[in-house]
């Protein structure tokens, strides 16, 4: 039997999703360690030695588990530059996140302080520094309304990877040059539930393209 207090008397308490605490992806002591970072507040400062000593366990053993973590989405390890230094942080998520080129090489974090940046379901809402990147970066001559628009349908709150951002913006480029309107496709594109915003080669998309348009205008004129 399973028995959940009707209400918590103290705010001293971490909720957690059902779909984290049960991925099949993660060991018991991966869920442990997750939790762990979860309980936290953003911007607290840890080390390696200092996990390895609150487990039990080698700072090797800490090591094997960040991987997991990382390669199941949950961990992002970042390096920079901060006054000449090198700093890491770790970037921690309750929910899987893209996990396409998350990996620091080469690195000796066994004694370096790490920096944790808690990321949850109800907090990512209000970190929203990467899809303003994300629309600064809007290709030259694509509608930034349109560009913006694709990557809130597209993306959510989960920052895409950078191959994802690739492949679509190739997608907008070669659309535009074709000479399609991004303006209408965009929004066909997202009622149809679709994952990219389409082909030139496409026959459902052909009354999008100008030329098109044009000459159907014509051809009512006559």
């Amino acid at each position: 039997m399973i028995f959940k207090p009707a209400a918590h008397k103290s705010r001293h308490y971490t909720k957690l999703p059902n779909d984290l605490l049960r991925d099949p992806d993660l060991t018991p002591e991966a869920i442990g360690v997750l939790a762990y970072l979860l309980t936290h507040v953003d911007n607290w400062r840890v080390t390696q030695r200092q996990l390895s000593n609150h487990f039990n366990c080698s700072p090797g053993r800490i090591k094997n588990i960040a991987d997991t973590l990382e390669a199941c989405g949950y961990i992002r390890r970042v390096r920079y530059i901060d006054q000449g230094k090198h700093v890491f942080d770790w970037e921690v998520y309750d929910e899987k996140q893209d996990v396409e080129n998350r990996h620091v090489e080469n690195q000796d974090v066994e004694n370096q302080h790490l920096r944790i940046n808690i990321v949850t379901e109800e907090t990512s809402t209000k970190k929203k520094h990467w899809k303003e990147e994300l629309s600064d970066s809007c290709p030259e001559g694509i509608p930034k309304l349109t560009w913006r628009e694709w990557w809130e349908y597209k993306a959510g709150t989960r920052k895409p990877g950078k191959s994802t951002i690739t492949r679509q913006t190739h997608d907008f480029e070669t659309m535009a040059k074709n000479g399609f309107d991004l303006s209408e496709l965009i929004p066909f594109a997202i009622s149809r539930g679709w994952q990219r915003i389409g082909s030139p080669d496409w026959d459902s998309l052909n009354r999008f393209k100008n030329k098109q348009r044009t000459d159907d205008y014509l051809a009512e004129v006559k």
